[in-house]
């Protein structure tokens, strides 16, 4: 993507902050630095279940909502990392499967 055209949608995407639109306008962003099956957006508190924000899962996303946000999250290397780094960020899973 030339920069003219991500620098247009990057401004977008902040301008878009604390509205509907900011989410959809984020993920449009990130595609088109990397490419990615499905994206899950989730706040994580210390000790406490994750927050759900987002998610672009098409299938089985009952799986999501049964299992992974009631007991599942513990078990996830994203939440390992978090917890144990304290790290903000954007992780890929090869940035946290060691």
């Amino acid at each position: 993507m030339p920069n003219d055209a991500f620098n247009t949608q990057l401004a977008e995407t902040i301008s878009a902050l604390n509205s509907p639109s900011f989410t959809p306008k984020l993920m449009r962003v990130i595609a088109s630095i990397l490419s990615f099956d499905c994206a899950v957006i989730l706040g994580y508190r210390e000790g406490k279940h994750p927050i759900y924000l987002y998610d672009s899962i098409e299938s089985e996303r009952d799986l999501l909502f049964q299992r992974y946000l009631t007991t599942s999250f513990q078990n996830d290397p994203f939440y390992k990392k978090l917890n144990a780094n304290k790290e903000q960020g954007i992780f890929t899973f090869k940035d946290v499967v060691v």
